[in-house]
This record gives C-alpha cells, sequence and structure tokens, in this order.
C-alpha cells in the first residue's frame, strides 16, 4: 500500500538562537479551515517568533496561516506525490503572551489538520536555508523523506511532515530530535522534531 509523507524543514540564524517546543495539536473533521484556541506559545520576550508546522491530510495545498490573528509568513510547503498529505511552515514575530489562536487555512477541504508549535528566539524571521522532500515508497514500509540544510554555528532547525497509512504511521528522526509523533485521524499522522547547531 502507498504510503505517503510529507515534509518540510527551515533553518533560523542569528546566533545564539534557542528554541523551545510548546505544543502540538490536532482536529479531525471535514474542514478547510481549522482553529487551535489557546495553543502555547511559550514566555514572551522581544525577540520571540512563533513556529508553526502545519499538517493536512486529504489536503493538496495550504493558503495562509495567522497566529494571534495575524498573518503569518509561510517559510516552505510540501504535497505528497498523491496530492493528499501537505505540511508547511508558519512563522510569525509575536512578542507579548503566552497562548495564541492559531487559524491554517487550507487549499481545499481535508479530513483533518494539525500543528506543531515552537518559539524561538536570537533568530532572524528570514529564512536562512530551507529544503523539502516527500517519502518514496520502499518495501515493507520504510518510507524515507530526507532533508538537506545549511545550518551555521548557532542556529536551529525545524521539520515537520504527515502520513496516511492503514494502522497508522509512526516516525523516526535523524540529525533532529523529535518532539511530537502522534496521531490526527485514522490512519493519519503528524511529527515533528527540531535541531540545535553549536557549530557548522
Amino acid at each position: 500500500m502507498f504510503m505517503p509523507m510529507t515534509q518540510g524543514g527551515h533553518h533560523f540564524l542569528i546566533p545564539p538562537a534557542t528554541i523551545a517546543f510548546t505544543g502540538r495539536y490536532s482536529i479531525n473533521a471535514n474542514a478547510s479551515s481549522y482553529t487551535f484556541s489557546s495553543a502555547a506559545i511559550g514566555t514572551a520576550s522581544a525577540d520571540r517568533l512563533v513556529v508553526v508546522a502545519a499538517h493536512g491530510s486529504d489536503i493538496s495545498s495550504v493558503s495562509s496561516c495567522t497566529i494571534g490573528g495575524s498573518a503569518a509568513t509561510k517559510l516552505v510547503e510540501r504535497t505528497d506525490g498523491g496530492g493528499k498529505q501537505t505540511s508547511a511552515i508558519f512563522v510569525r514575530s509575536v512578542t507579548s503572551g503566552t497562548t495564541a489562536t492559531i487559524v491554517v487555512n487550507w487549499g481545499d477541504s481535508g479530513g483533518s489538520s494539525g500543528i506543531g508549535v515552537w518559539a524561538v528566539k536570537g533568530a532572524s524571521i528570514t529564512p536562512n536555508d530551507t529544503d523539502s522532500d516527500h517519502a518514496t515508497r520502499t518495501s515493507p514500509r520504510d518510507d524515507i523523506a530526507s532533508l538537506s540544510l545549511a545550518v551555521d554555528a548557532g542556529g536551529v532547525c525545524i521539520a515537520g511532515g504527515n502520513a496516511n497509512a492503514s494502522g497508522t504511521a509512526t516516525y523516526t528522526w535523524s540529525g533532529a530530535t523529535e518532539q511530537y509523533d502522534a496521531s490526527m485521524a485514522s490512519n493519519v499522522s503528524h511529527t515533528g522534531a527540531h535541531s540545535t547547531h553549536e557549530t557548522a
């Protein structure tokens, strides 16, 4: 059985950057817009960036994302070869508050959506590098997606993906520390990871 997986990655620079994973959320419902209320976004500071990895199942594209009522910038987007699983990464500077409503608007109506949220400090909002990939099916059930990012000393990376597979897929990360690996709906799961880099 074909098991699509999408994955997107983004690298933030301006050392020394710090990163904290603040939570993951999912909604199992048919919709084109998903609202995640009171999502944790970490400790407020003047240099805080809120990063959202958005995942959609039975969805071929993402339109936009708002964090705390204002538009976030899309950094990277990837859809699997079948156009059914899509992931994207968004970022917005949010200097106040510890929670925010996050809304993800997709290009078409899907079956479920999920997000992972990070707080990044000491980094530029402009990406130094991005990459994306979708898995190529191998036997028996070990689909692999690979990212290549140029990471400078003091930088951090964030990546995420989702899949639709009988029995619900699980994930193994290499080169980044997994922060979530969870179900969004029956046979649909999402995952996210990040890494920090003292040296390039």
